[in-house]
């Protein structure tokens, strides 16, 4: 049986710094973050740089995660507990899979990449537009 991860609102998971952790999205879970949660104050957003830059989540608030019901699959699958880490990992390809099948299905666009790159085209685009790569 897997470990059950309990989440320490500690915040980590939401600040992401070179050399660790970059969150990686689909422009559709980010579409629909954006869609739920509404779009993030221009000044929270990371400035352009490169993606494994540090940054903060614009929708942190202190340590804990404001726009938990619309999070996506990186934030959902990290756990900071390493013994629970494993099983967030398994269910990243196949939940990767069915998003991509959705996406396509609707006939958009399939992108998958690091987040930060959707922030920084966020003003320059429509909230499901996937962001040009570098």
């Amino acid at each position: 049986m897997a470990p059950v991860a309990a989440c320490r609102t500690c915040g980590i998971c939401c600040r992401f710094t070179p050399g660790g952790i970059v969150l990686f999205a689909t422009a559709l879970e980010m579409a629909y973050l954006v869609t739920g949660a509404g779009r993030p104050p221009a000044e929270r957003l990371p400035a352009a740089g490169p993606p494994d830059a540090a940054w903060q989540c614009p929708y942190q608030e202190g340590d804990r995660c404001a726009v938990h019901r619309w999070r996506p699959l990186g934030c959902r699958t990290y756990f900071c507990d390493a013994a629970a880490r494993a099983a967030g990992e398994r269910l990243v390809g196949p939940a990767l899979q069915d998003i991509r099948r959705i996406a396509e299905g609707e006939g958009g666009a399939y992108w998958y990449g690091p987040a930060r790159l959707y922030w920084e085209r966020l003003s320059d685009q429509s909230v499901d537009a996937a962001p040009k790569t570098r």
